[in-house]
């Protein structure tokens, strides 16, 4: 009567199995198979290979190559016509200003350079046989450390230790002035 194909992955390999329907009771046991076989192996290798199949039928007759644009017959209707871009329509929101970088890329662009042995692609941080720190660092609690302050700098005289305000040369000259 008529002959199907079916196609099925195996490993890395397409296996295809081929079978002709010659009457009714064939056509109805392999309705039941096609069926088994469908989710036994997935319906995307099924699709595939009916876009496959597909592309064959589609390419299968005859393409004649279309010649230089010099030798084309243009009428003159279509000579006349002008054709315009569709119109502009800015999307929402401030434009990009860079592109995405790809995979390899970095953000900025420079190649990492690492500080402990001079090789590119990785920085210190990143570093995989960086050592250990040798020297202990002490523990220092955070209430005995104190914030240390530059000294006051007197603005009329330019003493350090007071400010201007606690001048006591201005309170011997005479008072504020």
């Amino acid at each position: 009567m008529f002959g199907h194909m079916l196609s099925s992955m195996v490993g890395n390999m397409v296996v295809v199995y081929a079978y002709n329907i010659d009457s009714q009771t064939d056509v109805e046991n392999m309705g039941t198979f096609g069926l088994a076989f469908g989710m036994a192996f997935g319906m995307a290798f099924g699709l595939a290979f009916q876009m496959a199949f597909g592309m064959v039928e589609a390419y299968s007759g005859n393409i004649f190559p279309v010649g230089h644009p010099s030798e084309w017959t243009i009428p003159e209707d279509v000579r006349s016509r002008v054709v315009y871009p569709p119109p502009f329509r800015a999307q929402a929101g401030r434009p990009k200003e860079k592109r995405f970088k790809s995979a390899g890329e970095h953000r900025n662009g420079k190649t990492r350079n690492c500080t402990i042995y001079g090789k590119y692609g990785h920085n210190r941080q990143n570093c995989r046989n960086a050592q250990p720190c040798q020297i202990p660092v002490p523990f220092i609690p955070s209430a005995t450390l104190k914030r240390q302050r530059r000294p006051y700098r007197c603005r009329k005289y330019g003493e350090e230790g007071h400010s201007s305000k606690k001048c006591p040369l201005t309170s011997e000259v005479g008072g504020t002035t």
